[in-house]
């Protein structure tokens, strides 16, 4: 089993990059950070089904994919376990309210200890319970 949280899978879905990740002149690199796909219809319209299909079908272990609200690349999150799902593979799909990227991955405060709101707690605890279901 595995957690797939905000997956940074555009390249896996062979996904053509909009105008909104420019490239790096100096690293000619993209800026995939600051890319815009938070609608589902978008990441679609931009993807190679034909080779995003092929990659999903080899994937025979059980996914979570966790998505964020209001991420600027929700969209990719979204249609990735929309892949997952419609090839029929065994995968769960959640997606929680909160301003930080990597929220399922908490920050230590100056005093050492964890910071976490209700929503990391909530998040955390099923990705927990998820992982229980399939290792006991």
């Amino acid at each position: 089993m595995g957690v797939a949280s905000e997956p940074a899978s555009h390249e896996y879905l062979a996904l053509n990059p909009d105008h909104t990740a420019p490239m790096n002149e100096e690293t000619q690199m993209r800026n995939i950070e600051e890319m815009q796909m938070a609608e589902v219809e978008k990441v679609r319209g931009r993807i190679d089904m034909d080779i995003a299909r092929a990659r999903v079908a080899g994937i025979q272990t059980p996914i979570l994919v966790m998505g964020r609200d209001t991420d600027h690349l929700q969209g990719i999150f979204r249609t990735t376990y929309d892949m997952l799902n419609e090839a029929g593979k065994d995968c769960e799909w959640v997606s929680w309210d909160h301003d930080l990227h990597g929220y399922v991955y908490p920050l230590r405060g100056v005093d050492g200890n964890y910071e976490v709101n209700a929503v990391q707690e909530q998040a955390v605890a099923g990705v927990i319970a998820y992982l229980d279901r399939y290792m006991k």
